[in-house]
């Protein structure tokens, strides 16, 4: 089957739309990461109002999990980010993007 060139280019189009959609969502993404593990926690909410449950339930594993452990420097950094991750990952995964990936971070 031959597709006419009108299906090629809503074809396109479409994949063009995710690709900016998926840049967009992962921009968000890092953002809000950086935001939560870098910022004061009321300079985040100011730049990022969508951080305020993040926080709480940042406080929450910092409470149950970081505080009732063993945790070493590095180890207790380490798992902040991955808590980190998940919590802003769910933030922006939300009703709105249920197909949203977390993006895998570049090493510097």
């Amino acid at each position: 089957m031959v597709q006419s060139t009108k299906e090629r280019l809503v074809e396109s189009t479409s994949e063009a739309e995710a690709i900016t959609e998926t840049e967009t969502l992962n921009k968000k993404y890092f953002e809000l990461l950086d935001s939560l593990l870098n910022d004061k926690k009321d300079v985040a909410i100011k730049k990022h109002p969508e951080l305020i449950s993040a926080y709480k339930a940042f406080e929450v594993y910092e409470i149950y999990f970081l505080a009732g452990g063993d945790w070493d420097e590095e180890g207790a950094v380490e798992f902040k980010k991955k808590m980190a991750k998940t919590i802003v990952s769910k933030l922006i995964k939300g009703k709105d993007f249920p197909k949203f990936q977390t993006p895998i971070e570049k090493k510097k």
